[in-house]
């Protein structure tokens, strides 16, 4: 550690800038990049504290890079009906159905106990997180934004989970977590999943965090603010605004055109 120098920590730093996914053969994404430098900084930063050790990050700026904005995934409603009607196991059908009708981000999921459903919808209050520093194999921490909010449950749902809670009591799976009995319900168990019911169903495969994208779609569809999906999915204002606009965009030509329709035969004098 004492012998890594600034310069040292500027090639490697633009050698993962310049670094391509071996799956893809593009250019790792920004955001993915930042982090493993985050972590690596974050050592940096323990040990100069700890030991009195250099810290070459401290002085050493993050690179730019600009890059194509993300496209959004996300299912309509029908895409998540044809998923939906190919998964023959309550628990995954169970699974993908909580992401649709609640909108919550995945460890927001992973983290949720049994007593989390009450009549008046889930207690979201928690996240599951595998970053710890004292060898556990992950903790239940905050939400993001330290956001708590309790979310309705459309009846669709409410009836899926009766299923499900009878099935975990027939098979003896404890109470703990919602989703994965005694421990939280790993994340690539999920997406292995995910993979095997999107080829079944025909339909495209789209990310986990895609489903938390489809719910805003539908509530913004039906009708909901910013505000009411702000709430609902626990982000603020300015988030829904700034990632979501493309949805109200959609909306605002839809109803032109309606309007288009209603004054066509209009003549001004």
């Amino acid at each position: 550690i004492r012998s890594i120098s600034k310069a040292d920590a500027a090639a490697w730093q633009d050698a993962l800038w310049a670094a391509t996914n071996p799956r893809t053969g593009k250019p790792f994404a920004t955001v993915y990049v930042r982090k493993v430098r985050a972590n690596c900084q974050r050592l940096f930063k323990w040990c100069a504290e700890r030991y009195d050790t250099p810290n070459p990050f401290a002085t050493l700026s993050v690179p730019k890079r600009r890059e194509a904005k993300r496209e959004l995934e996300f299912y309509e409603v029908e895409e998540f009906n044809r998923l939906i009607g190919v998964i023959d196991e309550v628990l995954w059908r169970t699974v993908f159905m909580f992401l649709f009708y609640t909108g919550c981000r995945v460890g927001e999921m992973q983290a949720l106990s049994e007593s989390d459903i009450t009549p008046q919808g889930v207690r979201i209050n928690k996240t599951y997180t595998k970053k710890t520093m004292d060898g556990t194999p992950y903790k239940i921490t905050d939400t993001k934004n330290y956001k708590n909010r309790v979310v309705p449950i459309p009846e669709v749902l409410r009836t899926a989970l009766s299923a499900y809670f009878a099935w975990k009591r027939t098979n003896n799976i404890a109470a703990d977590f919602l989703f994965g009995g005694d421990r939280p319900i790993a994340l690539q168990t999920i997406r292995n999943h995910l993979d095997r019911y999107t080829a079944l169903s025909g339909v495209k495969r789209i990310r986990i965090h895609g489903f938390r994208h489809s719910y805003v779609s539908m509530c913004a569809h039906l009708g909901a603010t910013p505000v009411i999906i702000a709430t609902l999915i626990g982000d603020t204002i300015e988030t829904v605004n700034e990632v979501y606009t493309h949805i109200w965009a959609q909306d605002t030509r839809e109803l032109v055109a309606k309007i288009n329709d209603i004054c066509a035969s209009f003549v001004p004098h």
